[in-house]
């Protein structure tokens, strides 16, 4: 019987190979592009990120530059919104009118080609220090009167004459010719009293009691660090020697022209009614009263506090430098500075 003998076709398994190459190629390709994509992604992305961070620390600088006039008692000088550019990046910082607690302000920032923007919010809030300079529960006319330290009125502020605040002003009324206060505006703000009840047993803890009408308050003679010489009755023209506190329960009455302390002996006055300056004075010292003061024409460095009003003075000019708020003043955690603290941040993280 005759016999076959099959051989297979070469061209077959040629055939096989160049399908399973072309799906291979396939595959290939398209993980290549899939990658390419992939990593194209992240180039943009990391490139976007990079400019939100620049965004970021360009809105970031605006806050801080509205910080820095605070510090500098420059804000009398700009307006909300503050406008810049940094790095090419336009900010803008706005913010409500600020008052004692602190505000809420927002600043945002948009490259100049308009790729990327970034806006947050932060609280800013005044960083607390020493109590105010010049302090008047009532109305307070800064008439005439140039002022190197910090105002607080609890009633209304004016400048009916040629004064000058450098410094910031609280009032709890309404401010007028505000145009001349070179600090940070602080309306409706809660005045800082000082507790005349709670000074009276302070300053009467180790004082020496002397009657009215000593020819010389020497403090010296008083015990204790914090010098402080007890009077019961109204004072008239008093004289001192070194440095120390004069408690008077009544009334302090200066009826010549009058030099009170020095620089390097300061000397306080604590009434418990109205303290007067008739004539012109020169004072190194801190001034309180639970009543009102009425003056001529001064010149003070130190601290006044007026449980009433201070009046205003027709005279020439008078200067008021702030200098150290006395040891028995503690209205420091009441009373805030011109530097800002932030909190409370608000936006994407960079």
């Amino acid at each position: 019987m005759p016999c076959t003998i099959y051989t297979p076709r070469t061209h077959d398994r040629r055939g096989s190979a160049l399908s399973l190459a072309i799906v291979v190629s396939v595959i290939l390709s398209s993980l290549i592009a899939a990658l390419a994509f992939v990593a194209g992604q992240t180039s943009q992305a990391t490139g976007a990120v990079s400019k939100m961070d620049q965004a970021f620390y360009a809105a970031e600088s605006g806050a801080q530059r509205l910080a820095w006039y605070a510090r500098n008692r420059g804000t009398g000088m700009i307006a909300s919104p503050l406008a810049g550019t940094i790095n090419g990046y336009n900010y803008t910082v706005s913010w409500p009118q600020q008052t004692l607690n602190g505000v809420q302000i927002t600043s945002s920032a948009t490259a100049i080609n308009g790729i990327a923007t970034y806006s947050l919010t932060v609280f800013c809030a005044p960083s607390f220090a020493a109590a105010p300079a010049f302090s008047s529960f009532g109305n307070f006319d800064n008439k005439n009167t140039n002022i190197t330290g910090d105002v607080a009125t609890n009633g209304n502020y004016t400048n009916g004459g040629n004064g000058m605040l450098t410094g910031d002003i609280y009032f709890g009324g309404s401010g007028t010719n505000l145009i001349t206060v070179t600090g940070i505006i602080y309306p409706t703000s809660p005045f800082p009293a000082l507790d005349f009840t709670a000074l009276d047993t302070t300053l009467r803890a180790t004082s020496l009691t002397l009657p009215v009408g000593t020819p010389i308050y020497d403090f010296n003679l008083a015990p204790g660090a914090n010098k402080v010489i007890y009077v019961v009755g109204d004072v008239t023209d008093p004289s001192f020697a070194n440095s120390g506190t004069l408690y008077v329960k009544g009334k302090v009455h200066f009826t010549n022209n009058v030099t009170v302390g020095t620089a390097a002996k300061p000397v306080n006055i604590v009434a418990t009614d109205d303290i007067t300056f008739d004539k012109n004075s020169s004072y190194f010292g801190g001034i309180y009263t639970a009543k009102t003061i009425t003056r001529a024409q001064f010149d003070i460095t130190g601290s006044m506090y007026a449980g009433g009003a201070i009046g205003p003075t027709n005279m020439g000019t008078s200067h008021f430098i702030f200098g150290t708020i006395p040891w028995f003043d503690t209205r420091g955690a009441t009373a805030p500075a011109t530097s800002l603290r932030f909190s409370s941040f608000t936006g994407p993280l960079p």
